[in-house]
């Protein structure tokens, strides 16, 4: 507690040793997204609980609705730390809630604008960051919590199916939204994912099968939709690499050298695709 006081020169009536710690730091947190208002910010908090190694005593619940959101990079650092560090299954919780929220607040959005996709851009506080960089970031809570689980009654593939294709359903109706740079944190959240998950369901031979099912799905999913995300000759490579026997059609995009970004995203995916699924090739 000295440390926290010390590090966001708080009196002790603000962080007494007697109080609840997860409460505590959640308070801390909630003060912090204030902006102006704040009387501190968030990445003086987050070096406070580092210092005062408190990242175990977060609550999930509490922290990832209330930073998922934030355009902040710190938001992003400090729920790498939650994710590392707090219960796997209440991290598994806090995601599968903020999905639901996010696909009920595009459903809404959508409604409201008479089924007008472009207004999915549009689904969240302009503050906000965008719906699809929030998937991002729950793709890459998940590639943190995911392994922590215990496989014992439930199989790596009855863990994820239900998770990620609520994640997998999220993408597909943010469609061409997905564009640009959400786009390419989309594709490198789930190629995160991907490696992160092959260890673990690799635990079980007679469900890998299953398991890798579910990631191919999200994988061929993402890369359909994010397509556009890319310059065609980039787009293009990762697509054939999948389905050689296909050639995918990119409208509107001429082709071009690729940035960097670009490319690291797009040879992850591809990497991630040959490590640990197999490509579908119709008859």
């Amino acid at each position: 507690m000295d440390v926290i006081r010390k590090e966001l020169n708080l009196a002790e009536s603000d962080f007494p040793d007697d109080s609840d710690v997860s409460v505590a730091l959640s308070g801390l947190l909630i003060e912090a997204t204030k902006g102006k208002t704040a009387r501190y910010t968030l990445d003086q908090v987050h070096r406070a609980i580092i210092s005062a190694k408190l990242s175990a005593e977060l609550d999930p619940l509490t922290v990832v609705p209330l930073l998922l959101p934030s355009p902040e990079d710190v938001a992003s650092q400090m729920l790498d730390t939650v994710a590392e560090n707090t219960s796997a299954k209440e991290l598994v919780i806090a995601c599968e809630e903020a999905t639901e929220r996010l696909k009920a607040n595009l459903i809404n959005a959508s409604e409201e604008e008479d089924d007008d996709l472009d207004s999915l851009s549009i689904a969240n506080d302009s503050a906000d960051l965008s719906p699809a960089q929030q998937v991002a970031r729950l793709l890459r809570i998940y590639s943190k919590a995911l392994p922590r689980l215990r496989q014992g009654k439930r199989s790596a593939s009855a863990i994820t199916k239900p998770l990620l294709s609520e994640i997998e359903l999220l993408i597909r109706f943010l469609g061409q939204n997905a564009e640009g740079e959400d786009g390419r944190d989309l594709v490198a959240a789930v190629a995160q994912l991907v490696f992160a998950l092959a260890p673990w369901i690799s635990l079980d031979a007679e469900d890998k099968t299953a398991a890798s099912e579910v990631l191919y799905s999200l994988t061929n999913s993402t890369l359909e939709v994010c397509s556009e995300s890319f310059s065609a000759g980039v787009a293009q490579k990762a697509f054939e690499k999948q389905f050689p026997r296909l050639r995918m059609p990119l409208r509107g995009v001429e082709d071009s050298s690729p940035s960097a970004l670009e490319d690291i995203a797009e040879s992850t995916l591809v990497s991630a695709t040959e490590f640990v699924l197999r490509p579908r090739i119709p008859n």
